[in-house]
């Protein structure tokens, strides 16, 4: 096992109104780093999927041929000090490892305190919904199965409150030529599939979140509908029959998503990204608001938007906003917006992380309280990943960071 050699990555950036100035400043250092990998990743998350209470990397990527496959690497802790494995034969035989279409989410699905896997793939013209249940030591075998008509977005909640979490489904299970969505309601781990009166859209997102404060999840969907035009809205749950409740953004198709409570009133906000009918990639963020919701614009650019996280970088106790835009000449545009208790608008300051730096996922890799970055740089067909720790001081709150760690990749 080879050692990396840390190097401090820093920026500082300050903003003046006419009475006050904000100054923010982040130490981040180079504690991973990654061999040669010919898989590009799409999204990363940070996980303890074996209980050993150390954050684990999962990782959905893309290979020169466009097919999609999931990676894991296992943290390891000694004396402080984390080494990164790679792990091999994740999944048993009902997933094919490399597939067309993937979408994947993490859940505690059947309520053994182990994060299991929830898919859906399509690979040879089949579209399945496949549930991988984590058996422990890395291994993951098929719960539940079945075939989709379309493959689709999903959401994953406890939509009846009865303490276990359902799968909605952008997609009808049951009919191919059925119009109307899927909600796979979790019996305890035995799946009823239930048709609701949500249409399907075309290329769309899905989020759940608590719209209403009725201590049930709505179902968010942005898509295009039956005639090609833009959707955004809310279906508002009422013991599993949804209402539907447009969003003032139609000229925008939402291709990510994040939420959260950005301006600390108690109720989630929703920040979306996508394509505007001009042509123009935007970020803006939806206010929830029992008397006036509003939206703002946070960013507006011609090039797509990789990432987005809402997520408190500073630990000032307010969302702050993680975007990664990819460039048309392939490098990335990093750019993060501070919140502030006292404007939505004003304090917004904006920063570029090293341009040759793509960030693909935000987690606790140290677990020190502090969010640190997953990124990734290419050199033609090699692929290098790279967490940047988080050395945030705010509060005399110190970070503990990781000085000797490196993923072996099998080239």
């Amino acid at each position: 096992m080879k050692k990396s050699i840390p190097y401090l990555f820093a920026w500082i950036c300050c903003y003046s109104f006419a009475t006050k100035e904000i100054c923010a400043q982040k130490n981040f250092t180079t504690a991973i780093t990654l061999s040669k990998e010919k898989v590009l990743p799409t999204y990363t998350e940070f996980a303890d999927l074996d209980n050993d209470g150390n954050q684990d990397i999962f990782s959905v990527g893309a290979d020169s041929l466009g097919m999609l496959s999931i990676s894991i690497w296992q943290q390891k802790l000694e004396n402080q000090q984390s080494s990164f494995i790679k792990i091999d034969s994740l999944f048993d035989s009902t997933f094919s490892n490399r597939v067309e279409k993937l979408n994947v989410k993490l859940a505690d699905i059947d309520n053994d305190n182990d994060i299991d896997f929830i898919l859906t793939s399509k690979d040879s013209n089949e579209s399945k919904l496949i549930i991988l249940a984590n058996q422990g030591q890395f291994k993951f075998d098929s719960l539940y199965i079945t075939t989709l008509a379309n493959i689709g977005d999903f959401t994953i909640s406890d939509f009846n409150n009865d303490g276990f979490k359902d799968i909605f489904i952008n997609a009808n299970v049951l009919d191919s030529a059925s119009k109307k969505s899927s909600l796979l309601l979790n019996n305890a781990n035995k799946f009823e599939i239930k048709e609701l009166n949500i249409p399907i859209f075309r290329s769309a997102v899905c989020y759940s979140l608590d719209h209403d404060d009725n201590q049930r999840d709505d179902i968010f969907i942005s898509g295009f509908d039956s005639v090609g035009k833009a959707i955004n809205a809310i279906f508002l749950n009422n013991n599993l029959e949804f209402a539907f409740e447009k969003l003032p953004l139609d000229s925008m198709h939402t291709s990510l998503a994040a939420i959260g409570d950005y301006n600390s009133d108690g109720k989630v906000d929703l920040l979306l990204s996508g394509k505007d009918n001009n042509k123009f990639y935007k970020t803006k963020l939806w206010l929830n608001s029992e008397f006036n919701a509003s939206t703002i614009t946070i960013d507006s650019t011609t090039s797509p938007y990789k990432m987005l996280s809402m997520v408190d970088l500073n630990h000032d106790g307010m969302l702050d906003i993680v975007m990664t835009e990819n460039t048309k000449n392939g490098f990335a545009l990093n750019k993060i917006n501070y919140g502030s208790k006292d404007s939505l608008s004003a304090y917004k300051i904006s920063v570029e992380i090293d341009s040759l730096h793509h960030i693909s996922g935000i987690g606790d890799i140290n677990a020190d309280g502090n969010p640190d970055l997953y990124v990734y740089t290419q050199q033609k067909d090699t692929v290098f990943a790279k967490i940047f720790i988080n050395k945030s001081t705010f509060n005399n709150s110190p970070a503990l960071p990781i000085d000797n760690a490196t993923i072996q990749i099998n080239d």
